[in-house]
């Protein structure tokens, strides 16, 4: 029998740039590799990956740079996963223009 999926909102495949600062593990490199309502994936290049605790992420995607802070909720070979608590950032980076965007879930 396989897993059940546990998600009310569909997953977003993405395939993009980022940075994890945890408390424990310094800032990691990594990639998005998908994200739904309120929660997202994401593939670490470092062999000790955090298990739990808070992660703050810088996601950069073009000129604009996303900076989002969660906790971590789940931990596999290849990646974590991360429960968004807080509004997402955007900042522009040719400018430095703020913004912070609050997430609706319906």
């Amino acid at each position: 029998m396989g897993m059940s999926e546990r998600r009310n909102h569909p997953r977003e495949d993405l395939n993009w740039d980022l940075t994890l600062a945890h408390s424990c593990h310094g800032t990691l490199r990594g990639r998005l590799r998908n994200y739904s309502i309120g929660g997202m994936y994401i593939t670490l290049h470092a062999t000790d990956r955090p298990t739990q605790g808070m992660a703050t992420l810088r996601i950069y995607r073009e000129d604009v740079m996303l900076m989002v802070r969660g906790s971590i909720v789940h931990s596999d070979a290849e990646g974590v996963g991360i429960m968004v608590n807080e509004p997402v950032t955007v900042v522009e980076l040719f400018n430095g223009t703020v913004y912070e965007v609050s997430q609706q879930v319906a």
